[in-house]
């Protein structure tokens, strides 16, 4: 596994999401979290041992979009999606994306 995150691009949204997705599985509870500096958008990967849970802040929907067309080609479609307003700062809106452990 340390072979995989030490070939992944830290500049690369897509690389980090794999690395962060690496962590919470190899230590489940653990809240791997970064901001895309060249866009100021929040990711966020837990992992609770029946659900991944992606989460991508600041309402950039297109970010999302382009997460999951990605995310759908390395681990399959997410079982559920959902937007919902942040409850830290209102007014902000959260995209999820939740894979089943089955």
């Amino acid at each position: 596994m340390s072979n995989v995150l030490t070939s992944l691009d830290p500049m690369d949204v897509r690389s980090r999401i794999m690395g962060a997705i690496f962590v919470v599985f190899k230590k489940p509870e653990a809240i791997a979290q970064f901001v895309d500096e060249s866009t100021g958008t929040t990711y966020v990967v837990t992992y609770n041992r029946k659900i991944l849970k992606i989460s991508v802040g600041n309402g950039d929907y297109q970010q999302f979009d382009n997460l999951l067309v990605f995310l759908t080609s390395q681990i399959g479609p997410p079982d559920k999606i959902y937007t919902k307003e942040s409850r830290l700062d209102p007014g902000q809106m959260i995209s999820y994306m939740e894979w089943l452990n089955k």
